[in-house]
């Protein structure tokens, strides 16, 4: 019988990938306080639901999954370990939902710029314009 042994080499050893690995951490559960204090704020606050903080609670709710899947569940083991935990079906999957959502928050930025430009300089039609639920639909089309 053949008996192979792997020899992994953890990457945590190496300061570098310790250093990324810490920051990723770092990165991932203050990203993750910070936009659920935002869900959270709009949720027990009535004068804080508002079409604007509409959109940031649709931003913060993609940047959490991004955040705890991507940052902390996939690329955090794989900088400190040097290899990846999930097979690469799960793999792609996470990124792919990830990258779809990333793009979802980028054109969630025009939606908020056109929210701004209108509360600025179109105030009378504000509320026509971006009612609740007006920016709810826009937001699920998007």
């Amino acid at each position: 019988m053949n008996e192979t042994t792997e020899v992994v080499l953890l990457n945590y050893k190496d300061p570098l990938n310790f250093t990324v690995g810490c920051l990723l951490l770092l990165i991932g559960i203050f990203g993750v306080i910070c936009n659920s204090s935002i869900i959270f704020i709009f949720k027990k606050e009535k004068s804080e639901r508002t079409s604007f903080n509409l959109i940031c609670v649709f931003r913060s709710l993609s940047n959490i999954y991004i955040l705890v899947t991507t940052f902390i569940c996939l690329f955090l083991p794989k900088t400190v370990l040097g290899f990846s935990p999930y097979p690469p079906g799960v793999e792609s999957t996470l990124i792919h939902i990830s990258n779809t959502l990333y793009l979802g928050n980028e054109y969630q930025i025009i939606l908020v710029a056109i929210n701004r430009f209108t509360a600025m300089f179109l105030p009378v039609y504000y509320r026509k314009i971006f009612g609740f639920k007006t920016t709810f639909v826009r937001i699920f089309i998007i």
